[in-house]
């Protein structure tokens, strides 16, 4: 068994902790938090998936950790169809860190789709304790292969709106913590509705080149977002930096 991992902290005070340590404030606020790598060249994918963008174990294990303490994932579809979406925690020590945060169950899932292109295919929808919210556009129904605890929620607003009736929605429930996966016309959508309160950016230690980036953000911004750096973690040579959005800058 290999050795369980520090980060080294290097803001706002220089030491080890452990990624449960760095995850451990979602727990308990509201926030929604943005979670993203890119290459110090800006690219979010390599051949359309996150998985050529190598973060190293520290970006891995502060993903696990952001999950375990948040007490919702939100995600795009694109993104879920992209990266063949599984279990939110995959294992027993995930589930134990979030049980020693204080947390029951696991997190919820929510995606939102204008269309209803939902990508059921993929392994989350036969995962039988995983827990999702579909918000759509439009009617749906699940196919009688899903076995994961769905819950379809048809909203009447369109483009951004529909977003932020999502997170109004899924903060009605109760879900204070929501930790956004993407992707980066997601992300747009949520910063442009002024829902986000953080943002973790992981810059992995490679330059992946090439003349289509995508980068963490997709389309335009009503004006610069303002960011202010809360801490910051290295490991294995990739940064770990979260920012705190700077309302009224």
């Amino acid at each position: 068994m290999s050795e369980p991992l520090l980060l080294r902290r290097l803001l706002p005070e220089p030491g080890p902790v452990t990624p449960a340590q760095a995850a451990a404030h979602l727990t308990g606020r509201e926030v929604l938090l943005l979670n993203m790598v890119t290459s110090l060249d800006g690219h979010t994918t390599v051949a359309g998936r996150s998985r050529g963008i190598r973060g190293g174990r520290g970006d891995r294990e502060l993903f696990h950790a952001l999950r375990a303490h948040a007490d919702a994932i939100l995600v795009g579809t694109q993104t879920m169809r992209a990266e063949g979406y599984g279990a939110w925690l995959r294992d027993e020590r995930r589930r134990a860190m979030r049980r020693a945060a204080g947390l029951a169950g696991g997190p919820v899932g929510a995606t939102v789709t204008r269309r209803g292109d939902v990508p059921w295919e993929i392994p989350l929808f036969v995962q039988r304790d995983a827990q999702l919210i579909v918000y759509s556009g439009v009617p749906l129904a699940c196919p009688p292969e899903v076995v994961a605890h769905v819950e379809i929620v048809v909203l009447d607003e369109a483009g951004d709106d529909l977003v932020a009736a999502a997170v109004a929605d899924l903060r009605a429930r109760g879900l204070r913590s929501i930790l956004c996966e993407g992707g980066a016309t997601l992300n747009a959508a949520l910063l442009r509705a002024g829902l986000v309160d953080e943002l973790q950016l992981v810059l992995a230690p490679q330059i992946v080149g090439g003349t289509s980036a995508l980068t963490a953000v997709h389309g335009p911004l009503d004006g610069d977002v303002a960011l202010e750096p809360v801490d910051a973690y290295t490991a294995e040579g990739a940064l770990l930096l979260r920012y705190r959005v700077a309302r009224g800058l």
